[in-house]
């Protein structure tokens, strides 16, 4: 996993800017930029036009991590290798976060 964190600057340059490759890296790079116990609660969604929205399951979770939009904003682009994302969204998706019961 650290070779492939390691390798996502190149991956970005030698796509071209490609915002398919730019998005796959993005969101390939959040749970290394938040910590595995918060990128279990906070879910990369997408990237488009500078800004990642990531999924939350609710306002508390949405008012917490808001806070730390800055941080994450560096700790992102920092393994990025250059300033990719300018925006992080925090979302309400409580569907995203159902246990699924066995049936």
């Amino acid at each position: 996993m650290e070779n492939f964190i390691k390798s996502l600057p190149a991956v970005i340059s030698a796509a071209g800017g490609s915002e398919e490759a730019v998005e796959a890296a993005c969101l390939g790079a959040w749970k290394h930029a938040v910590g595995e116990t918060l990128s279990v609660r906070a879910i990369p969604e997408r990237f488009h036009g500078n800004t990642l929205v990531v999924v939350v399951e609710d306002k508390v979770w949405q008012r917490q991590l808001e806070q730390m939009r800055d941080q994450f904003l560096f700790r992102l682009n920092k393994v990025l290798g250059r300033r990719v994302v300018n925006v992080i969204e925090f979302r309400i998706a409580p569907e995203k976060f159902a246990v699924q019961k066995p049936v």
